[in-house]
């Protein structure tokens, strides 16, 4: 039986000869390093990567709202009581306690997270969730 090797996502900035700068979506070992996934996207993309701007799991849902975990670098990522995400579609993170995930920062089946979400009703309308979701927001709160 082979394990897979978790796998980050990540958005790197580059520079075409034109010094025009684009966003390339990237998906890398979780054990790469920085400077050789610039070296990678440089040589597969013909382009000048510039830097990494944000590097993230793979995404999970949660009654219909999509999140990933970040990958942020910190030492003291063991002793923390909660794992960062962001929602898909914008740059707003939220926090899920350690209690509904299981090891490698994935959602355990049958949690109940949905005040997780309720306080964030704002950003999932930016983030393009505009309708109702049971237990999390009623209707559209942005005005048009």
């Amino acid at each position: 039986m082979t394990t897979l090797n978790p796998t980050d996502y990540m958005t790197v900035l580059c520079e075409d000869r034109d010094g025009i700068e684009t966003l390339v979506k990237w998906e890398a070992p979780a054990t790469q390093s920085n400077k050789a996934i610039r070296d990678e996207v440089q040589a597969a993309s013909k382009m000048r990567a510039i830097k990494i701007i944000d590097r993230h799991g793979p995404m999970q849902t949660y009654k219909g709202i999509q999140f990933a975990r970040t990958m942020n670098a910190s030492k003291r990522r063991d002793f923390r009581q909660a794992y960062q995400f962001i929602l898909a579609g914008s740059k707003h993170t939220f926090w899920i306690p350690k209690k509904h995930l299981d090891a490698s920062g994935h959602l355990l089946p049958n949690q109940n997270i949905d005040y997780v979400f309720r306080p964030i009703p704002t950003p999932l309308e930016k983030a393009g969730y505009t309708g109702p979701i049971p237990g999390i927001k009623r209707a559209n709160i942005l005005k048009k």
